[in-house]
């Protein structure tokens, strides 16, 4: 996840890959005005540097689950169960029980953020099918609904 500044720094240049439309999911515990992104893409905020310092009082703690905060917000947003990942991450943390409990617990604070703030942000609950690649050959799969 980029902050705030290197997405105005970096935007011209992620421009080409993405020429129209796109989604961009940016930290936003210091919110940046409309006029900083493009108009044709979603821009989606949640301040995860904010909520990481509000609930871990380690500084590295705060660094190290921002990125599994982000993962669960947009899993929920994607409709990708919290299983899933949590069996990702019992094989990663295999006889680590502390660092799984933690990565389990900033999945779900993502999530109940997700759920709470930002609803259907991506539109995807009801859009177009897609797949997201979650660990090495582990795919999952979500396909809308037909209207």
């Amino acid at each position: 996840m980029i902050d705030g500044a290197e997405v105005i720094e970096r935007a011209p240049a992620l421009a080409p890959r993405n020429p129209t439309g796109g989604y961009l999911f940016y930290d936003s515990t210091k919110p940046l005005p409309a006029s900083a992104f493009r108009t044709d893409i979603h821009v989606i905020g949640m301040p995860a540097t904010a909520i990481c310092n509000a609930t871990y009082d380690v500084p590295r703690e705060r660094t190290l689950f921002k990125n599994i905060l982000v993962l669960g917000a947009l899993s929920e947003l994607m409709g990708i169960e919290a299983g899933v990942i949590e069996k990702l991450f019992a094989e990663q943390y295999k006889g680590k029980e502390r660092l799984l409990d933690s990565n389990v617990r900033a999945l779900h604070a993502g999530r109940e953020f997700a759920r709470d703030h930002l609803g259907d942000a991506l539109g995807l609950l009801a859009a177009v099918p897609f797949i997201v690649m979650l660990a090495g050959e582990q795919l999952v799969e979500r396909v809308s609904a037909p209207p």
